[in-house]
């Protein structure tokens, strides 16, 4: 198994607009093959920090998620919404001793 972090800082008057494509980026993923959660943490020493915390069966499934035919494509002209790029980091999960 695998869990994938992923930060996003999100400028404070795109925030409603983030919390929406995060969570419809959610929703998308939870009917892909190997998906088995996620959870969406706020900050709370910065509120316009949002994490999200995905579990994978393997890293192929992972990277047939990223690598998936036609992916959400960024309108042209949609504003910016995150301050600072967005970071994301794979985790090996190893069973607890």
């Amino acid at each position: 198994m695998i869990t994938v972090i992923v930060n996003h800082w999100v400028l404070p008057e795109r925030m409603k607009e983030a919390e929406a494509t995060i969570k419809e980026n959610g929703r998308a993923m939870r009917s892909y093959a190997g998906f088995i959660s996620r959870q969406t943490l706020y900050a709370q020493k910065d509120p316009h920090q949002i994490t999200t915390v995905t579990n994978w069966q393997n890293q192929e499934s992972y990277q047939g998620w990223t690598g998936r035919p036609n992916p959400p494509q960024p309108r042209p002209n949609a504003p910016v919404m995150w301050s600072k790029p967005v970071e994301s980091t794979v985790f090996e999960v190893t069973p607890e001793l």
